[in-house]
């Protein structure tokens, strides 16, 4: 079993366009940088790696999210 930590930069952004009724068009854009923490583990398995992890973004800024992942990894290739 490996455990490990994250930690990183975010960038969220978001475009929206809307039809004014008749009198053209409009839109409105914003973004945001944040900061990312979060830890996860992993186990191998004979065929794969199953891992999962959680991590919280956005910390300082108004887009903060809490994600939760799990899966397998296959390797690919040689070793």
């Amino acid at each position: 079993m490996n455990v490990y930590g994250l930690a990183g930069i975010n960038i969220t952004g978001i475009n929206v366009e809307f039809d004014t009724g008749g009198f053209g068009s409009a839109s409105s854009s914003d973004s945001e940088i944040g900061l990312n923490i979060g830890g996860g583990a992993e186990f191998d398995v004979d065929f794969a790696t199953l891992f999962g992890e959680a991590k919280f973004g956005g910390i300082g800024h108004d887009a903060n999210q809490f994600v939760v992942g799990a899966g397998l990894r296959f390797p690919i290739g040689g070793n």
